[in-house]
């Protein structure tokens, strides 16, 4: 509400990602269970607030440069929002010139800051405007210190999310049973390689959606979900074992 307003923006488009370059490896990273509480969580807002599915229907990992280029056009100005660990980290991202020139930074404080990441700030905005002349601005509100992290791990230890996330949020991740830690993940991953975990874990991943496109019962779901996480776990495993 704070970049909306601030900015006067006509409108804002809330892209939830495919598969995050920065994570590859996410046991949590249900792109469709994150577009489904997005949905919720903007749903009934005052403002002009677009969801969009264009990174999890292009599929892979998800490019800023990419989205940026698919959304630009002459009569479009772009804002691009994001928090201090990005703004820190934007120089390593996949063609950070291209992102700088379609776009104008928005920076918004998620949490108060030490006098260290402040200089570290200072020394990310001048190096960006000196070496891609970016356009960055620091939005003015007061900083609300919660991160996804934290929520995943209140769901994991059984502790109210209230007011973390919208109730209607609240209510998918209790109903879809989202973040519960699975003792499954950990045993198969003791049994194979990291690369067969990513196939295997992906696998999981399409049973959990075809278990959706079939409208399967919660315990058929939960049975074709652990069949597809111990489908493989044989693979390095002698005859004996």
């Amino acid at each position: 509400n704070a970049f909306y307003d601030e900015m006067k923006l006509d409108e804002l488009i809330i892209i939830p990602t495919a598969v995050s370059p920065f994570k590859t490896d996410d046991v949590d990273n249900d792109p469709q269970e994150r577009l489904k509480m997005v949905n919720a969580a903007f749903e009934n807002s005052d403002r002009n607030i677009l969801v969009s599915d264009y990174e999890i229907e292009k599929g892979g990992k998800s490019y800023t440069y990419l989205t940026l280029e698919h959304f630009s056009s002459p009569e479009n100005e772009l804002y691009f929002l994001m928090g201090t660990d990005m703004l820190l980290s934007l120089g390593s991202w996949k063609n950070p010139d291209i992102i700088l020139k379609l776009a104008t930074v928005c920076h918004i404080r998620r949490e108060d800051v030490d006098s260290e990441t402040e200089k570290a700030i200072e020394e990310a905005r001048s190096r960006y405007e000196k070496e891609y002349n970016a356009k960055i601005i620091d939005l003015v509100s007061e900083p609300f210190e919660v991160s996804s992290t934290e929520i995943r791990n209140a769901v994991k230890e059984g502790k109210s999310i209230s007011g973390l996330v919208s109730p209607e949020v609240e209510e998918i991740i209790k109903k879809d049973k989202l973040y519960l830690s699975c003792p499954l993940y950990a045993a198969v991953r003791t049994l194979v390689k990291e690369k067969r975990w990513k196939h295997i874990f992906g696998t999981e991943q399409e049973a959990k959606s075809l278990s959706r496109i079939f409208d399967l019962s919660e315990t058929d779901s939960e049975r074709l979900r652990r069949a597809a996480l111990l489908h493989d776990i044989t693979k390095y495993l002698t005859r004996d074992e």
